[in-house]
């Protein structure tokens, strides 16, 4: 193998950003030095750096021994004086057009992405309540579903991580629709095939993570987003826990209280079972339209999780009622696991046709036909027995006339080469005339045994 092939192998292109500088694709090989990449900003920037530091998007700094193991097409950002990477090259990729809202912990952004203007949600959080672990094993949650490009998971378009400020930033897709919360607030009410239809891509989502150990952490209706308007199948989840350290430290002073399951509450550790519980407040929701636990104070609402003591209407489906009761165990080893949801009679019956914000419209079209399915039918078959009558007759009066057509051509194919003027005597006429019929209907036989 030629040096020149070993060579080009290992080029891998990447972008370089710097505050106040345009973009600029750098060539990195195995030989690629700083003093390189010095020369070449050099020249695109017209700047000399004092001290050119590399790093990736999650913050880790990049030296000169570990260039040739980044990968191709990632985003570089260098500072040029030596000093840490800061919050101002968020400016060099987006721009900001709103703020969204803003919690003790985090504030989230409307902005645009600047190369092709498409819409960007971009949070700003706080790590300080991470220890390293936890934050570098996040960061590789992340990094794991951007690369997968999960469709019930929000599109992760980049993480940029701040050592300094102990702060992280995630830009996620904007999605078009309305939050569930959005629309509990608006007392939008669901059929229970819509329920079925939303709670099963929930479900869908759990399992993708817990198959992959990940722990959501954040299920709850702020945080399940319709990514297409008037299309219930376009669920989408849009926060993967990075809150909840925070929330964590601080159980006693949050609102979320009506998700959290009893082992939650007592060791303040999340687990698989813990999303399980989660998934069932949700379930009991958009069925009832309450909390299941809900109380006047935090201490109402965390008796009646201990007690598992919830309400139930004696009418209502027995596999929902089935199904909550695998759910609502206090005991978290003892609670239905997700392929077990997934598996439960109560999704059966789920119709799998897209489902639109208007299909209690389409409930009543579909009574209206039920109740007139018997008339329907009975003048369709007359319909389609009259039809298919008068198709036969048509048929045969086709085939036949196609028939004498047919037979009319083959006699004047035989006849016309045999002309009076062709033939010295009527015997010879018609010997000839004889050996060709033979000859036509041996070709026949031939063609109808093939």
């Amino acid at each position: 193998m030629s040096n020149s092939h070993v060579y080009n192998n290992y080029c891998k292109s990447s972008i370089l950003y710097a505050t106040n500088y345009h973009p600029l694709r750098i060539i990195i090989n195995k030989l690629t030095t700083f003093a390189e990449i010095n020369k070449v900003i050099k020249i695109a920037w017209k700047i000399s750096p004092s001290f050119l530091r590399i790093f990736l998007s999650n913050g880790s700094e990049i030296f000169e021994e570990d260039l040739y193991l980044i990968r191709q097409g990632s985003k570089l950002y260098a500072t040029l004086d030596g000093s840490d990477l800061g919050l101002n090259v968020l400016f060099l990729n987006y721009s900001i057009n709103d703020q969204l809202c803003q919690n003790p912990n985090s504030i989230t952004m409307i902005g645009k992405i600047k190369s092709n203007k498409i819409d960007v949600i971009i949070k700003q959080i706080s790590t300080k309540y991470f220890s390293r672990d936890e934050l570098a094993n996040f960061v590789k949650i992340l990094q794991q579903i951007k690369d997968e490009n999960c469709s019930k998971v929000v599109h992760i378009y980049d993480t940029i991580m701040f050592q300094r400020q102990s702060e992280i930033a995630l830009i996620t897709e904007y999605c078009q629709g309305k939050s569930l919360n959005y629309m509990f607030n608006q007392n939008k009410r669901f059929t229970e095939q819509e329920i079925k239809v939303i709670i099963k891509q929930l479900a869908d989502v759990i399992y993708y993570c817990h198959s992959r150990n990940i722990i959501i952490k954040s299920l709850k209706f702020e945080n399940l987003v319709f990514s297409e308007k008037e299309n219930l199948n376009s669920i989408k989840l849009t926060d993967l826990g990075l809150n909840t350290a925070y929330r964590i430290q601080n159980l006693t002073s949050i609102n979320n209280f009506n998700y959290y399951s009893p082992e939650l509450i007592t060791q303040k550790e999340f687990t698989f079972s813990s999303d399980i519980w989660a998934f069932g407040i949700i379930l009991y929701y958009l069925n009832f339209h309450s909390f299941p636990f809900d109380g006047r104070t935090k201490q109402n609402i965390q008796q009646n999780v201990f007690q598992v003591k919830y309400k139930i209407n004696e009418e209502v489906n027995p596999l929902l009622k089935d199904l909550l009761q695998l759910i609502f165990v206090k005991d978290p080893d003892s609670r239905i696991k997700i392929q077990g949801i997934i598996d439960h009679p109560y999704f059966k019956q789920l119709n799998k046709y897209n489902l639109s914000f208007n299909s209690s419209i389409n409930k009543l079209n579909m009574n209206f036909l039920r109740l007139n399915s018997r008339n329907s039918f009975r003048k369709k078959t007359n319909s389609q027995r009259y039809d298919s009558e008068e198709n036969n007759s048509s048929m045969k009066r086709i085939q036949k006339q196609l028939s004498l057509q047919k037979q009319s051509e083959r006699e004047q194919s035989i006849l016309n080469p045999l002309q009076p003027k062709q033939y010295k005597c009527k015997i010879e006429r018609k010997r000839c005339l004889s050996h060709l019929i033979v000859k036509q209907q041996a070709r026949q036989s031939t063609i109808k045994e093939f």
